[in-house]
């Protein structure tokens, strides 16, 4: 599902940063330039910063599963403390997944049946040179009667970036996995609104019409994802569930064919 969302993302970006848009220069905390606005540059940042929290995610829920078969732990790179319903991992130049961690990740959960709560709050915890604070709510649900695996995450990060960009991120997200009745069935869908700010700038993400996909087809299929700065807002609409390489890109109400 990732690779097809961030595939059809960083496609609409691209596509809109030949289109002209109003832009102020701006500098981050450094004194590097860049220009606040829907531009490919800022888009593409906001979309690998969303791969990293993706990764913690996944780290996360990883550190979880080895919180049902040991108490406390210790190696040479990082410390595993287990309480009720809780974990820490305190990381010291850990390799996880060929990335290299450190900081600290507290994490506290709910099982409720197939269901678990997991509420992640992150001290300087770094990544591929992200840094994150704050926390990070994920739900995972198993719908065994419809064969879906629901996955909704709630954030309120803080994150320092690589290229010395500082990335506030709120609000929500929502992953659906259909597997059918013979799991050959796949398909998946993804909606969310959130507020993601670069450098003092907010960008509001959101979509109108639920992102739809399914393992038949390479692009995305139906839905509509936007994004608005200040005055200027921009949409993508994936078409009505037919598989092509064709969507309709909106600019502030003017309208376009674009190829995926």
């Amino acid at each position: 599902m990732k690779k097809h969302f961030f595939k059809a993302t960083c496609t609409f970006a691209a596509i809109a940063a030949t289109v002209f848009f109003t832009a102020c220069s701006s500098e981050d905390s450094d004194g590097n330039k860049y220009e606040a606005g829907i531009t490919e540059d800022n888009i593409q940042r906001m979309m690998t910063f969303n791969e990293a929290m993706a990764f913690t995610n996944q780290q996360s829920f990883q550190a979880y599963i080895g919180a049902g078969v040991t108490r406390s732990s210790r190696t040479d790179c990082f410390s595993f403390i287990t309480s009720q319903n809780s974990y820490t991992v305190t990381y010291d130049n850990c390799d996880f997944g060929g990335q290299t961690l450190n900081g600290t990740t507290s994490v506290s959960y709910v099982v409720d049946g197939e269901n678990i709560d997991m509420t992640s709050t992150y001290t300087n915890f770094s990544v591929a040179g992200y840094t994150f604070n704050g926390s990070n709510q994920v739900v995972f649900a198993a719908e065994y009667d419809t064969g879906n695996f629901v996955v909704s995450t709630t954030s309120d990060l803080t994150v320092s970036t690589p290229d010395g960009d500082t990335v506030t991120d709120t609000g929500t997200r929502n992953y659906t996995y259909s597997f059918g009745q013979d799991f050959t069935d796949f398909s998946f869908s993804f909606e969310g609104e959130w507020t993601t700010t670069l450098n003092g700038d907010a960008y509001e993400f959101f979509t109108s019409s639920v992102l739809e996909g399914n393992i038949d087809c390479e692009y995305i299929v139906s839905g509509v994802l936007n994004v608005a700065y200040n005055d200027t807002s921009a949409s993508i609409d994936f078409g009505d569930g037919t598989c092509d390489n064709q969507a309709v890109l909106t600019i502030s109400e003017v309208s376009q064919d674009i190829t995926l």
